[in-house]
């Protein structure tokens, strides 16, 4: 039984401690002034595939628990399912703020692809008033 409320426990906190460090990105800048967002995400990837296996985790913990449920006491049952409870929604919580961030670099991609056509469409104006290579001035020396 300690089992379940220890391991419960852990990925509560490891939860939380996970929220905190993604929260901490949720004042990056706008679409329009930066990229800090995509690289606090790329540096942090150890932390998303920590989730996917924190999920895991959780899954087989459920699993185990449904088989081994009959066997407790109601007390300890009750603690048992309270620290899953916390834990689901620490869970859910951390999806949602995935969610989020999914969004913003969303935004923060279609925003450079709006700036990269600009670039192109500068390009395209730049090369069309080009002057042609052999078409120069000619000056006829009259002096001679």
């Amino acid at each position: 039984m300690k089992l379940f409320d220890s391991e419960l426990q852990y990925l509560t906190e490891l939860y939380l401690k996970l929220n905190a460090e993604l929260a901490s990105l949720e004042d990056a800048p706008d679409a329009e002034t930066g990229g800090e967002l995509p690289d606090a995400v790329l540096r942090n990837c150890d932390l998303l595939a920590r989730i996917q296996q924190m999920n895991l985790r959780l899954a087989q913990l459920v699993r185990e628990w449904q088989s081994f449920r009959p066997q407790v006491d109601p007390a300890a049952r009750a603690r048992t399912e309270k620290a899953a409870a916390a834990a689901g929604s620490q869970a859910k919580e951390l999806v949602e703020l995935c969610a989020r961030r999914v969004g913003a670099l969303h935004e923060r991609r279609e925003y450079l692809a709006r700036s990269l056509q600009e670039l192109g469409r500068g390009a395209l104006y730049l090369d069309s008033i080009r002057p042609v290579k052999g078409n120069y001035p000619k000056f006829i020396d009259s002096v001679g």
